[in-house]
């Protein structure tokens, strides 16, 4: 019972990663793009 929690917490941390990284790209690569 207690692993399965922790693989739907786990599942649902890397579809909200996803989401934000979707979003907002990493600072590196916005600085680059719009630094110039």
């Amino acid at each position: 019972m207690e692993q399965e929690i922790k693989s739907v917490i786990s599942y649902q941390l890397s579809v909200i990663r996803r989401m934000v990284g979707d979003l907002d790209p990493p600072p590196t690569h916005s600085t680059w793009r719009w630094g110039t």
